[in-house]
């Protein structure tokens, strides 16, 4: 009898074994199918590069895909839903010269939110629980290119009627992830620029920074052509330096705030995927959405380019209604 309860006891621990095994098993290989399905939306270039015309390497491979997988099989083991945060859609640029016709969204934030929302569903085809939140930043950043507060929360109005288009996908503004913790928008905007950079600033990056302001504010109605190549120089280091002051002040809040089970989403090419993950937000991903106008091209393909770009004698501008709202684009005639 005894023998028999130690030959049931140890079955019985061998079949537990095998279950667990088994589970652990799956678990992991829906993880890499989840990450294999992400992994076509990675950025593997600098699209801020790219964007001031820096075409460098677009093969760039990020680290951190064992910890990023591990996070997934975490996740999944326990059922918990994986929750993407990315801070996005901040206003459109003010270089209505070169970049964008309006201060609005129009069909090229359409497309970049339908085409975030298709990755999102191919994401729940191998695991239900998916989420995305969309976090706009833009009244943090916008006195530095000069665009009026009433014109970002015009932009964020807009989006927050187009983003109901696409149910897979969320939008929260930086004035409602303040409130609930009852920070006012004008303290936080004033601590952020008085924030002190833990480290120098790598020259690179602020030299990436510059090249990227720079093409934002050189057009004939903001004050910096007028200034001489010194002048230029100061403005563009003192804005750079207050952006990336800013910008990492509300990292900080973010990741202070941000649920458990939450992986943040980048905009920007991310070296290591362990810590944010730089997704692209169209599918050809040159050019950021609020930089640039939506054209349809003669085989009927949609891409988003700096409006300089379009040659109107053979692209018209129209509109298309979407929730009674006239979206701009341009179609070829």
């Amino acid at each position: 009898m005894l023998n028999f309860l130690k030959t049931f006891i140890f079955l019985t621990a061998l079949s537990s074994l095998c279950v667990a095994s088994t589970l652990g098993t799956e678990n992991l290989s829906r993880a890499r199918l989840f990450y294999n399905t992400l992994k076509p939306h990675i950025l593997t270039f600098d699209i801020d590069a790219h964007a001031t015309g820096d075409l460098g390497r677009t093969d760039l491979s990020p680290t951190g895909t064992k910890q990023l997988l591990e996070s997934l099989e975490d996740l999944i083991k326990t059922g918990e839903e994986i929750h993407f945060l990315c801070l996005a859609f901040p206003f459109k640029s003010s270089n209505k010269e070169f970049f964008v016709d309006g201060s609005l969204p129009d069909m090229a934030e359409y497309h970049s939110l339908e085409y975030l929302q298709n990755v999102i569903k191919e994401l729940k085809d191998v695991y239900p629980k998916v989420s995305l939140t969309i976090m706009t930043d833009g009244l943090l950043f916008n006195d530095l290119f000069g665009i009026p507060d009433k014109d970002v929360i015009a932009f964020e109005s807009r989006l927050k009627t187009i983003i109901q288009e696409f149910p897979n996908l969320n939008l929260l503004t930086l004035s409602q992830a303040l409130q609930k913790d009852a920070i006012s928008l004008k303290n936080f905007k004033k601590a952020g620029a008085e924030y002190k950079l833990p480290k120098p600033l790598p020259a690179s990056r602020l030299k990436l920074l510059k090249k990227r302001i720079r093409h934002e504010i050189n057009h004939k109605a903001h004050s910096f052509p007028n200034l001489s190549p010194e002048q230029q120089d100061i403005m563009l280091t003192d804005l750079a330096m207050q952006l990336i002051k800013r910008d990492e002040y509300l990292k900080i809040f973010v990741q202070r705030s941000q649920r458990k089970q939450t992986l943040r989403l980048s905009i920007h090419y991310q070296s290591d995927l362990s810590k944010k993950i730089g997704l692209k937000i169209t599918p050809a991903s040159l050019i950021f959405p609020w930089n640039g106008v939506f054209v349809v091209s003669q085989n009927g393909q949609g891409q988003i380019i700096p409006k300089s770009q379009v040659d109107t004698k053979y692209y018209q501008k129209e509109t298309r209604t979407i929730r009674d709202l006239p979206l701009s684009f341009y179609r070829w005639r």
